[in-house]
């Protein structure tokens, strides 16, 4: 693994919308981020050059920009499944008065591979966040070394999304 990655696993990273924080990953070939995204905030409209991206809502509601026009909004709820190709500009708001709590794969795992388009908190043209905006994953939080603890219907999004990830070009 790379060791900008590894620094990542070990940490949540705090934004002004919520926090993520790395739950599994393969080397570098994949990574699975839970986002929580707080009541009426969102990420910022950027896109991954090189890597492909998913989400699965797990709960709360989602609308959520594909590309840099704001009419592409569509919203969505939780079970959803969304697939990024490199390159492709996206955004999600947490469209409702509760939390959004979204799992993010992403091949390969590169966390710096971001170009921010447009963000409503300052950050655009700004890279992915460092040591200054995280702390140490507390005992609470979710974490997995391997699949082996996962609760089944989980560990079938993940099996899913990990397939659907690869059938993408």
């Amino acid at each position: 693994m790379q060791k900008e990655n590894s620094f990542y696993c070990n940490n949540v990273v705090y934004k002004p919308w919520g926090y993520e924080y790395v739950i599994y990953n393969n080397a570098n070939r994949l990574a699975i981020t839970f986002l929580k995204i707080n009541p009426g905030h969102k990420t910022s409209l950027h896109c991954h050059p090189k890597k492909k991206t998913g989400f699965i809502i797990l709960s709360g509601k989602a609308q959520v920009q594909i590309g840099i026009y704001k009419e592409n909004n569509k919203n969505y709820g939780p079970l959803s499944r969304l697939v990024f190709r490199p390159g492709l500009f996206h955004s999600i708001k947490a469209n409702s008065k509760k939390d959004l709590y979204a799992l993010e794969f992403e091949t390969p795992f590169v966390k710096k591979d971001l170009v921010r388009f447009r963000d409503d908190y300052g950050r655009q043209s700004k890279s992915y966040e460092g040591k200054k905006f995280a702390k140490k994953i507390e005992s609470n939080f979710i974490k997995f070394k391997n699949f082996t603890n996962i609760d089944k219907g989980l560990l079938n999004l993940i099996i899913w999304a990990k397939k659907y990830l690869n059938k993408i070009k």
